[in-house]
């Protein structure tokens, strides 16, 4: 009997410093149970939760109190001499928790701008994972476009028909989780686990999805509304268009050109990425973490686009 206590304690013992030990690595080694934390919105359709700061797979993020992914900013200004610049796009630009902030195109730019002018810059990057034209629209309907002297809008060849569905999404799976999981290791295993278990065979022939000329009108309409939006606000609007690895390669897609065609519409002049892109790759130096998003690299050539641009129209201001 004696000898039975014995075993079940040390089973019990051995369980408890495995979930003691998983506990430590998941939290200090992987840099999990600080999750970004998502909130549905009835307008915008959902966003990132304001007023948070944190440290996912060891890259540092924070949301101000309009959920951008930027230091706090004010509704107005209160410097004369600031410079004000709102960014809108989707995961390209937000970066997602595999980018530290510090190494998002909006950071180094703000970094960069307040060396080189000699004065203060203001940087909102408004942004979330999946955000098509019509949900940067609603945000700056809600929220206003903060007395920005530019406007930046990043946009991707899919965004040219991609709207709004508002369903639920915050809290419905560990991707987009609404509050803090109770522990590190519970994020371990039911969000990150699954990626690395077997899915079976993948559908062979997948038929493409198929874009509506409605779906196309909305995302089109929705941009030239917030364009003009800016542009009532006597804010300078820089159109950038970024590409998927496999258009810097092969060509751009047909949304590409749809934009293209808009931007020329409204007499803008667009920033076009892929060329520096295709010049990363050519030299060997992957500017990519995957199919489309961008990697530290990626962040810093977009930034150094970026910067150009945007001391250009200020110089037409």
């Amino acid at each position: 009997m004696r000898k039975t206590h014995k075993i079940v304690l040390g089973v019990v013992l051995g369980c408890v410093l495995l979930v003691v030990g998983g506990e430590l690595f998941a939290r200090f080694y992987l840099g999990l149970g600080d999750p970004m934390l998502w909130m549905d919105e009835p307008t915008i359709e959902y966003m990132f939760q304001p007023n948070q700061r944190g440290r996912q797979l060891g890259n540092q993020y924070l949301y101000n109190e309009y959920s951008m992914r930027s230091e706090t900013m004010s509704a107005s200004r209160t410097d004369p001499d600031e410079l004000r610049i709102l960014f809108f796009g989707d995961s390209v630009l937000n970066g997602g928790h595999m980018t530290d902030q510090a190494c998002l195109a909006t950071e180094i730019i703000k970094g960069d701008l307040e060396t080189r002018l000699q004065r203060p810059v203001a940087v909102g990057n408004i942004s979330a994972g999946s955000w098509g034209p019509k949900n940067c629209l609603e945000y700056a309907k809600k929220f206003g476009l903060f007395g920005a002297d530019v406007v930046v809008l990043v946009v991707s060849s899919h965004d040219y028909a991609d709207n709004p569905a508002y369903l639920p999404l915050a809290g419905t799976s560990a991707i987009y989780p609404a509050r803090r999981p109770p522990c590190a290791l519970y994020e371990a295993v039911t969000r990150y686990l699954p990626m690395y278990l077997p899915r079976g065979a993948p559908r062979e022939n997948a038929p493409e999805d198929t874009v509506d000329e409605k779906s196309i009108a909305v995302a089109m309409d929705a941009t030239r509304e917030l364009v003009q939006m800016a542009l009532s606000a006597k804010a300078r609007v820089i159109p950038v268009q970024h590409l998927a690895m496999e258009e810097v390669k092969n060509g751009p897609q047909q949304g590409h050109a749809v934009f293209g065609e808009l931007w020329h519409e409204l007499d803008l002049a667009s920033v076009q990425l892929g060329p520096a892109f295709a010049d990363a790759l050519k030299r060997g130096d992957n500017p990519y973490r995957d199919v489309i998003h961008p990697n530290a690299l990626g962040q810093r050539i977009i930034a150094d686009q970026l910067i150009e641009a945007i001391c250009e129209s200020l110089q037409r201001l």
